[in-house]
């Protein structure tokens, strides 16, 4: 059983289908009413940011074995497209009441 919205994993793949045709896109949604997923193209790569709130902040995303489905679920998106996900999402800040965890990984 999938977490993940479908509308957030089609978002992903339109994302890494437009960069095969040198287009950009992001991708920006909702995947829980306490968490978000940003993803956009930077150098050689992409940006991905889970914003999560009403949580102790942790220095690392993932520790919550529901938000780790979250993680995993992206990460196996990522990889289907070639691109390594990161070993962790790393606490980036804040803005308002959500916590910013990122990564860059590189095509």
């Amino acid at each position: 059983m999938r977490h993940t919205p479908e509308a957030a994993r089609a978002a992903l793949n339109r994302l890494f289908e437009a960069r095969l045709h040198g287009e950009t896109r992001t991708v920006d949604e909702r995947l829980r009413s306490d968490l978000r997923l940003r993803v956009a193209p930077v150098d050689k790569g992409v940006r991905v940011v889970f914003l999560l709130r009403g949580r102790a902040r942790r220095n690392y995303l993932g520790a919550d074995g529901f938000l780790a489905t979250y993680l995993q679920e992206t990460n196996e998106i990522l990889q289907s497209w070639g691109v390594d996900p990161p070993a962790q999402y790393a606490f980036a800040g804040a803005d308002g009441a959500w916590d910013i965890y990122a990564a860059t990984v590189r095509d």
